[in-house]
């Protein structure tokens, strides 16, 4: 397992790359995902929420 950062600018097209690059093809060889940040995504995930304490 694996954690893959990602840096960019703002509107550097970081969410897009991730979708199509990373999650998207995860998801397609039945890995489970987990992600944060992306409201919209319609790809089977799991959605991680912060907690407060």
């Amino acid at each position: 397992m694996s954690i893959t950062l990602l840096s960019a600018v703002p509107g550097g097209g970081k969410s897009s790359y991730v979708v199509w690059h990373e999650i998207k093809p995860a998801v397609e060889a039945g890995r489970i995902v987990y992600t944060a940040g992306i409201p919209k995504l319609k790809l089977p995930t799991i959605v991680a929420r912060a907690t407060t304490n």
